[in-house]
Order: C-alpha cells, then sequence, then structure tokens
C-alpha cells in the first residue's frame, strides 16, 4: 500500500479515523475500509516528517493531513465530528466567504471584531448544527462559508468589518439593506453621518408609501361581495357606480353624473338672478292679487319672488337622477352601513330629501337648500386632482395649523398698534376687535380699502403688516404644493398598481399566465422533497443522487 499503510498507523488513530468516517472495523481485528483513502494519500505530493530520534518517517504526524483529507472523503456520508470542525477552524489564519456565489477572502482576526455578529460568531462555532446556524452551507476542506444571500450589499458589510465604518449601497433597496444588515446581526445605528439622514429619509418614504399602498388594497380586500349569482351581479353595478375606468358603461354613467352635477349647479346658480325668478302672490286667496298679476300691475307688498318654475322642474330632474343614482349605489354596496355614514353620501340625501319637506318646513329648509352648492364636490368621486387636494388638505394640518397660528399672532400684533395708533385720528378703529379685520385683509394682501390708516405711524404699521403677512403665508405654502404634487404622483402610481393586480387576477381567473409543464413541476417538487435527506455540508465529490430527479 506504499508509504502510507495502515499498518504504520496506531490503532487509536485507526479506530478514531474509522469513527469520524462513520465506518467499522470488522471482527478480525482488520482494517477498515480505508483502502481508497490511503491511497489518495499516496499520490499526494506531501510526505510525512522525519522523526528525529528514529530517523524514520512518523505517519502519527500526518494526523492534520489525515483529519484534512477525511473531511474530504467522498465516502464520508455524515457531517464531521466536533473535533474536526475546532481544530480546521482554529488552523487557518484566512477564512473564504461565499456569499451568493461571490467569494471574499479575510482574516479570521477582522471578523473577530465584532464578535457578536453572524460572522464574528463563526470561528467559535464548535458543531455541526452551530455552523448551519450561522451559514447555509460549508466545507472545511476549501476553509468555505457559504451564505444564500444577495452579494450586493456585503462588500459593504465586510468593509465595516475591516475599517469600521459602515455606508449605505445606493444600489440596493433601503429595505433589502436593512434586513442585510439585521441578517448580518449589525444595527443601522452603526451608519456613517454620511449616509445616515439618507437611510432614514428614504427608509421613511418606502415605509409611507407602503402604508398608502396599503390602505388602497385593504379598500379593496374590504369589498367582500361573497359568492353566488347575486354577488357577481352586485360587483358588477358597484364597478360601474364606484369606478369609472372598470368600464364602457362606467364611464357613460360617470359622465352622465357629472352632467346632473353641473347642471344642478348651474340651474341653482340661475334661479337667484331676479330677471330669472316669477312673482306669486303671498295669499293665494287674493282673487285680487291674481287679476292684477296677470296686469303685471300688483303692489310690491302683495307679490314675493319664487323659483322659476322651468329651472324648479330641471331641478327635481336633477334631483330623481341623484335618487336613482343613490339607491342604485345603496344596493349594490359591499358594507351598507359604512356607506350610509359617508359624507358625499350625506350630501346626497340631503338633497333628495329637501324638495318633501319644503312646504311644511320652508323656513328649515331653505337653510338646506344652501347645501345644494355642496353638490360640487361629488365631482371629487371622477377627479384624480380632487382627490389628491383632499388627500394634501388633510395629511397637511401640521402646515395648515400653523399657518393659522402665524396669521393670528400677525393679526393680534399688528390689530392692537393700528389701534392705538389710530384711534384718536380715525373713528373705523374704534376697537382691537373690529381692528382684526383690517390686519386679516392686510396680511392676506386682499386690501378692500373699507378701513385704512390715516396717520403716518399707522400707515407704516400697515406697511410692516403687509410686509409680514406676505412672508408669514409664503413660507408653509410651498410645502402644501409639494405635498399635492407628491400625493397626486402617488395616486397616480396607486392606480397603476391596483390596475396591474386587477390585470393578474383576471388572467389567473382567464387562465392566460404561462404556467411551468408537469413534468418540469414534478421535478421541482421531487428536489424541493428530497432536499433534506442530504447533509448540508461540501466536500469535493458530493453530487445529487440520481434518484431525485428521475
Amino acid at each position: 500500500m506504499g508509504l502510507f499503510s495502515v499498518q504504520y498507523v496506531s490503532a487509536k488513530l485507526r479506530s478514531s479515523l474509522c469513527e469520524s468516517l462513520n465506518m467499522e472495523e470488522d471482527d478480525a481485528g482488520e482494517d477498515c475500509e480505508l483502502q481508497p483513502f490511503l491511497s489518495k494519500m499516496e499520490r499526494s505530493p506531501r510526505y510525512a516528517p522525519v522523526n528525529p530520534v528514529s530517523g524514520r518517517r512518523d505517519p502519527f504526524a500526518m494526523e492534520d493531513e489525515i483529519m484534512e483529507m477525511s473531511a474530504g472523503c467522498r465516502y464520508m456520508p455524515h457531517p464531521p465530528e466536533p473535533f474536526l470542525i475546532q481544530k480546521t477552524l482554529r488552523q487557518n489564519k484566512r477564512v473564504v466567504l461565499n456569499v451568493g456565489g461571490e467569494r471574499h477572502e479575510c482574516m479570521w482576526k477582522t471578523l473577530d471584531r465584532l464578535p457578536h455578529t453572524r460572522l464574528g460568531q463563526l470561528r467559535a462555532s464548535n458543531s455541526h448544527e452551530a455552523l448551519l446556524d450561522l451559514c447555509d452551507d460549508y466545507s472545511l476542506v476549501d476553509n468555505e462559508f457559504y451564505f444564500d444571500r444577495h452579494p450586493l450589499s456585503f462588500s459593504s458589510i465586510l468593509n465595516f468589518y475591516r475599517t469600521g465604518k459602515l455606508h449605505l449601497v445606493q444600489e440596493v433597496c433601503v429595505l433589502a439593506f436593512s434586513e442585510d444588515l439585521e441578517y448580518w446581526g449589525i444595527d443601522s445605528v452603526f451608519l456613517e453621518n454620511c449616509c445616515q439622514h439618507k437611510f432614514n429619509m428614504r427608509q421613511e418614504q418606502v415605509f409611507d408609501e407602503m402604508r398608502k399602498e396599503g390602505e388602497a388594497l385593504n379598500q379593496l380586500e374590504e369589498e367582500d361581495f361573497g359568492d353566488g349569482t347575486w354577488a357577481k351581479f352586485q360587483k358588477i353595478g358597484w364597478d360601474i357606480m364606484e369606478k369609472p375606468t372598470s368600464s364602457l358603461f362606467a364611464r357613460i354613467v360617470a359622465v352622465i353624473s357629472i352632467f346632473f352635477i353641473m347642471l344642478s349647479t348651474v340651474a341653482l346658480t340661475l334661479n337667484t338672478l331676479p330677471s330669472m325668478q316669477m312673482y306669486e302672490c303671498r295669499n293665494e286667496t287674493d282673487t285680487e292679487c291674481d287679476a292684477e298679476l296677470d296686469r303685471d300691475e300688483a303692489p310690491a307688498e302683495e307679490l314675493m319672488l319664487v323659483d322659476n318654475i322651468y329651472l324648479a322642474s330641471l331641478e327635481e330632474i336633477c334631483i330623481t337622477w341623484f335618487t336613482l343614482e343613490y339607491v342604485l349605489r345603496l344596493v349594490f354596496s359591499p358594507n351598507k352601513r359604512k356607506f350610509l355614514q359617508g359624507a358625499l353620501n350625506f350630501i346626497g340625501k340631503k338633497k333628495i330629501g329637501e324638495e318633501d319637506e319644503y312646504e311644511t318646513f320652508r323656513k328649515v329648509v331653505q337653510v338646506f337648500r344652501l347645501m345644494r352648492i355642496l353638490r360640487v364636490f361629488k365631482l371629487g368621486r371622477h377627479s384624480r386632482g380632487l382627490q389628491s387636494l383632499g388627500y394634501t388638505l388633510t395629511n397637511s394640518y401640521k402646515e395648515l395649523g400653523l399657518l393659522v397660528m402665524f396669521l393670528a399672532m400677525g393679526v393680534l400684533i399688528f390689530s392692537s398698534l393700528a389701534y392705538f395708533a389710530e384711534k384718536e385720528d380715525n373713528p373705523m378703529f374704534e376697537s382691537i376687535p373690529k381692528t382684526f379685520w383690517w390686519a386679516i385683509i392686510t396680511m392676506t394682501t386682499v386690501g378692500y380699502g373699507d378701513m385704512s390708516p390715516e396717520t403716518s405711524i399707522g400707515k407704516m404699521i400697515g406697511s410692516l403688516c403687509a410686509i409680514c403677512g406676505v412672508l408669514v403665508i409664503a413660507l408653509p405654502i410651498p410645502i402644501i404644493g409639494n405635498n399635492f404634487a407628491e400625493f397626486y404622483k402617488n395616486q397616480v402610481q396607486r392606480e397603476l398598481v391596483l390596475k396591474r393586480r386587477d390585470e393578474v387576477e383576471r388572467a389567473k381567473k382567464e387562465s392566460s399566465i404561462i404556467q411551468l409543464g408537469h413534468a418540469t413541476m414534478d421535478i421541482v417538487d421531487t428536489m424541493v422533497e428530497t432536499t433534506g435527506k442530504f447533509p448540508r455540508h461540501l466536500h469535493p465529490y458530493r453530487s445529487i443522487p440520481s434518484s431525485a430527479v428521475d
């Protein structure tokens, strides 16, 4: 068998080697099946060192080589023993880190600088299970540890071990980089100042966008119509009434709704013109008034202006459409309680019921009739810009509150100064509360001219008031404008996301998505099921059994 014959190996070393290889010696006490293993060692260029006492090559000095070769033996069906793992990790100064197929080589002492991280705990592992808790695969022969992660951000993380400075990778998504930091056991607080603010800002933007998309998706998930034939028609009807872009018929309904909203608003506006109104007797039983009304000679005190009958008929037609629209939306609504609580639906109910109450509660209904102008807000259902404006006003309450606070402070200060400067020479400034009006129209640069200072000091105060008003209003307005632009852009993106999601769901239902063949899926399923049957440590001759792909 050559120089490394089994006869030069002691029984103790032979037993430990056989045990590490999970082999058994025969009953006759002969050597275990090491012939292929030792034949490989005979062909190795390395030779056992010479024993200085006997002058012969000592096979016991080859223990490290034997253990290294045993770690790569193709006859090893089980993981290496803990003593072999510890010996291999201790005797190497360098280590190879394979991250997603990209190999990095560094010193063990570099990784020891951060002992509480994943890489810092790698060298302290003393068992096969401990190594697999930290990495996905390893090879003691090549001193290589494999991590099934994307390698793009690992260069920055490894550089943190070397230099102590952690920088953000621009090409990586901020959430993916955050997940990588969490995987490697590194906190984001170690980011350098040049990258810390950028990381936090991008992370907040992504979280905010995910929250908005989540809210939009939750609204879709809340539209649970159930199963059955009626549920199918209910969803179709709801899409027609609420989603103008869902079909051609939905667009037609949206155009008709917008037409009646505009028609009702125009009729309400024209009905306030005296030339469009009509005269009517105050006392319906006054026959003389009726006769004089026909001759258009009735005295003014006996007549009153009422709505034009043609415009009133037009208003009734609009109310009929709004009633039909409201009833249909209520019938097709997936959540009728939430529908009845909606603000725009409350406006619709007021518009429907006011005409029936007009004769009984005339004076009260006059107030509610003013709410007809609120119909213009129903256009927001069909306008992306109006929806973005509503989101902007809702989410810019801090900036709006800051604007109101600045205006209130300026009004209080300048109205007090103007009052004390003008109270003796100008009777218009008779009190500070009355001067509030002058301060408001001056700070907003409206300047009606109904109140104006006359003294030199008062004019100087008025000039300062106007200048301060321009500065105060100009500060938060750009922020609100930027919020509007951002909300509008996000609204467009969310609509695209929802539209793509609907297209994917429709394609799945129609089975128009290309799928893998059954044979390919069977192979994948077989390999997935058999993955757990093989050890997850690398060695030179490891291969996937043919039964896994048969």
